[in-house]
């Protein structure tokens, strides 16, 4: 019985990953100033399941924090950064 339960409690927590919070380190091209930011934070502010949005100018980094239980595409993260006109070199998941 204890083996049964421990295996459904591993079961739920390395499939659950995706109930947990999100963290995208975006790095974008073309960002040069605070209205690239405000720009950058417009778009992804827009979109349903965003928690927190951080942008560092100098890094040409975007972080993106999602609520529970929301997962963004790569596809998806690409097509917020170029609706505000910028390209996107890579995406990082924590």
């Amino acid at each position: 019985m204890k083996f049964k339960l421990f295996s459904i409690v591993a079961t739920f927590l390395l499939s659950g990953s995706s109930l947990l919070a999100e963290t995208l380190l975006v790095h974008v091209s073309g960002m040069v100033c605070g209205f690239c930011a405000q720009g950058i934070e417009a778009r992804f502010n827009k979109v349903d399941g965003v928690e927190n949005i951080k942008v560092d100018l100098g890094e040409k980094l975007v972080t993106v924090q999602t609520k529970n239980s929301v997962r963004l595409t790569d596809e998806q993260v690409k097509k917020i950064v170029e609706e505000a006109g910028y390209a996107t070199v890579s995406i990082e998941r924590k």
